[in-house]
């Protein structure tokens, strides 16, 4: 009798996993019933195939994630794809012999160096430094007003006095202005531009802000500097498009000093001190946003982040730093605050939706945001035209450069096909800018000009009754139409600027040959429409990526003597206008 009482157990036990088997059986078999009616197997597969379609569990339905891998980088939907790699047309070898050539470029270019003893030998002549230093005061600084002009000037002019005296903080303020004026600068030494001159000057300066004791610098003074080292990056094209992620650390360090709050609502400081905080706090806002823009990720802000009201409407010279009490906000005519007043009526709520990895913008909310934008740019635009004009002094009104400026700006989401028009002055600051700058201006230029040769490729595959005949408006569907031809006409000629802009970026530095070899192709292809023949080479684009090509085959020869084996065809050229060649087919034409 003792030894059957384990039996006994063990039997029990066996029984009862026996059945709770046959009852997963069974419940298996109840599913695969449910199942098999309302699922279409193919009767090709294999039996063990059919089964495993048949036990396919469905994921629960998540929204889809918008944005795209690229290479090592994820870019957000807004303004980046990927570029396709199965590509026949020949375009793509043109690509990777660029890339090397670009690569080559790059060595010859300045690089991080060991750091000097003192920051101080890197400053240049005085009569250089002077019109560097002008070249930003007149652009820039009018439109994010990160410094306080006055004090600048008086610390710059105490500097040539005493160089020994100056303060670090000053001097690497200096260096950072004067990589801004490498991009106007308009002396006689030519061999001064933006990616070599201004390239050692930006990387003392960030090695300074990341050297020892890195806790003591972060401070108002050390702030101001980070947002002149992106913003230079950026400007002078020096690895601007990983702006956004130092982005990141400069929001952390103005939140970490409390500039995000506002003065009234701390203690007691005197109205100059409130006033650097406020406006230092917009420029923040204002570098954040376009990085993000830039990069195609999230801004990682949102309105309930900051209570900081906008900088007051005032003249630098109206600061007193004696006054105790806090400035309140006012806004009465045009001051050397008013661009920035303008610009901090940007949405970060709105580039934060466009960019939402789970959030698709419907249909209307598209259509409401646009609304908005146009309806900001129109008062920006009608504030700072008529707040001037009592007075004709140029210093009471807005110049050509901030008007410029606040349009790129303002439109960098809703784009302006006209933000790069070049006016009858070659030397204008602003065409200056377009022509050496990166990320923001260049991305809005890369925008504008995409939707243009879009359009004029719609628009002259409308003249032929089979291609998309039904996509022409019906005021231009005639092709002999007076309205058709004078937009046509405006189309072409701003696509042909758009190409001799790519190309004059080529030829002071720009490595990224994209812009360009699209903008031939596209031209190319409306040639070919023009004269109602498109041939197989034209159908792909290939014609026009070939001239491209061969545009810039006389400098080939500066580069033979380098040890081609030793350059990586694969380099990682994580190049942010990408996008533009995907919406391009296999075949090279555009579909509705």
């Amino acid at each position: 009798m003792t030894r059957s009482a384990p039996n006994a157990g063990r039997n029990f036990e066996s029984a009862v996993t026996i059945q709770a088997l046959l009852d997963r059986v069974q419940l298996l078999e109840k599913k695969l019933a449910e199942r098999a009616r309302t699922t279409t197997i193919d009767i090709s597969l294999s039996p063990a195939s059919r089964l495993l379609a048949l036990l396919e569990v469905p994921a629960e339905s998540e929204p889809a994630v918008r944005g795209v891998f690229s290479k090592t980088r994820f870019f957000g939907s807004i303004p980046y794809g990927v570029w396709l790699e199965e590509d026949d047309t020949g375009i793509a070898k043109i690509l990777d012999r660029c890339k090397v050539l670009a690569r080559a470029a790059k060595i010859r270019r300045p690089i991080r160096q060991r750091d000097p003893v003192d920051f101080k030998d890197l400053v240049p002549t005085r009569e250089t430094a002077d019109l560097l230093v002008q070249g930003y005061l007149r652009t820039f600084e009018t439109v994010y007003r990160i410094l306080h002009v006055p004090t600048f000037q008086q610390e710059y002019l105490q500097f040539w006095i005493n160089p020994q005296s100056a303060r670090p903080t000053f001097v690497v303020r200096l260096l950072l202005v004067m990589a801004f004026g490498t991009c106007f600068y308009k002396g006689q030494d030519v061999s001064i531009t933006p990616r070599t001159t201004a390239a050692p000057w930006i990387y003392a300066a960030q090695a300074w802000l990341g050297g020892p004791s890195e806790k003591i610098r972060v401070n108002i003074s050390c702030v101001q500097i980070q947002c002149l080292l992106l913003l230079a990056r950026q400007t002078c094209a020096i690895d601007g498009d990983l702006v956004w992620i130092l982005s990141g650390s400069l929001f952390r360090a103005a939140m970490y000093v409390g500039v995000h709050r506002d003065p009234q609502h701390l203690p007691k400081m005197p109205s100059f001190q409130a006033e650097l905080r406020r406006r230092l706090w917009a420029s923040v806002l204002e570098i954040v946003l376009q990085s993000r823009m830039d990069a195609g990720g999230a801004p990682l802000i949102c309105r309930d982040d900051y209570d900081c009201e906008p900088p007051s409407s005032i003249d630098d010279l109206d600061m007193n730093a004696d006054d105790p009490a806090a400035m309140p906000f006012v806004m009465d005519g045009f001051t050397q605050t008013t661009i920035k007043i303008a610009l901090m009526k940007s949405f970060p709520e709105l580039a934060k939706a466009m960019n939402g990895i789970r959030h698709e913008l419907s249909y209307d909310e598209v259509l409401k945001l646009n609304g908005e934008l146009i309806t900001i740019y129109r008062e920006n635009s009608f504030y700072l035209l008529n707040s001037g004009y009592p007075s004709q002094e140029e210093t009471t009104r807005p110049t050509p450069f901030q008007m410029n400026c606040i349009s790129v700006l303002t439109n960098s989401i809703n784009e302006n096909p006209n933000a790069n028009s070049r006016n009858s002055n070659d030397h204008d600051d602003f065409y200056r800018l377009i022509s050496h700058s990166g990320a923001f201006v260049r991305s809005t230029l890369i925008y504008a000009k995409f939707t243009i040769c879009l359009e004029l490729l719609y628009q002259l595959q409308g003249d032929a009754s089979s291609i998309f005949p039904s996509s022409v408006p019906p005021f231009l569907s005639c092709s002999s139409s007076a309205a058709s031809r004078s937009w046509r006409s405006e189309l072409h000629a701003a696509t042909e600027n758009y190409m001799q802009l790519a190309k004059g970026r080529i030829l002071v530095g720009e490595t990224n040959i994209k812009e360009y070899l699209f903008g031939r192709c596209v031209m190319e292809r409306a040639q070919q429409f023009g004269c109602g023949e498109v041939d197989e080479q034209e159908e792909d684009g290939s014609a026009g990526a070939n001239d491209s090509s061969n545009d810039y085959d006389g400098g080939y020869e500066e580069y033979q003597g380098i040890e081609w084996e030793g350059l990586d065809s694969q380099f990682l050229f994580d190049i942010p206008d990408s996008w533009l060649f995907s919406s391009l087919p296999a075949g090279g034409t555009f579909n509705n």
